[in-house]
């Protein structure tokens, strides 16, 4: 697979509907041409289905916390973002972390909208992650994080139409227009 640098990002946001109405058709028709980026988004959506194994937890264990914070906040230069992409292409555990993280600063920043102070924002991370602290066994289905009101297995959104067998994900918006 020869996914461009910059793709993994770009389908994170279309997973978690977080791209603008323009971007999102333009994505939605480069997947329907560009079978590269189709089978990313194939792998991306697949590993997010299903269980981590503990080769791959060991995999995400590789990659510094600050640094794959950095990746999703596009902080890192072009070619430590270029390795790290690959690193997590490679990796089904590393790419859930690109999704916990993104979804992590959705949620830091949902909270801090709403709420206005990092104090409260601190309380709704305690909010979305209390499940996976007070029930150890259960950390690694929680980890990828969910975002405030959704859950994290939650199949709702673009994701749901791969997932039921489409070829291209949808929004609701195209949905209901069919």
């Amino acid at each position: 697979m020869s996914i461009t640098t910059g793709d993994l990002l770009m389908l994170v946001r279309l997973l978690e509907d977080r791209l603008e109405t323009a971007d999102g058709v333009r994505v939605r028709e480069r997947l329907a041409v560009d079978k590269d980026l189709l089978i990313g988004w194939r792998t991306l959506s697949r590993v997010l289905e299903h269980e981590v194994s503990p080769d791959d937890l060991r995999a995400a264990e590789s990659v510094r916390p600050e640094q794959m914070a950095a990746f999703v906040e596009e902080r890192l230069d072009p070619r430590e973002a270029a390795r790290l992409e690959q690193t997590c292409w490679d990796h089904p555990a590393l790419l859930r972390e690109v999704v916990s993280v993104f979804r992590e600063r959705l949620g830091i920043d949902s909270c801090r909208d709403t709420a206005g102070s990092s104090a409260n924002g601190r309380d709704c991370l305690s909010a979305m992650f209390g499940e996976c602290l007070r029930a150890p066994s259960r950390q690694q289905r929680c980890f990828v994080a969910a975002t405030p009101g959704r859950p994290a297995n939650d199949a709702s959104g673009p994701a749901r139409s791969l997932a039921a067998g489409s070829d291209t994900p949808h929004s609701d918006a195209d949905r209901m227009a069919r």
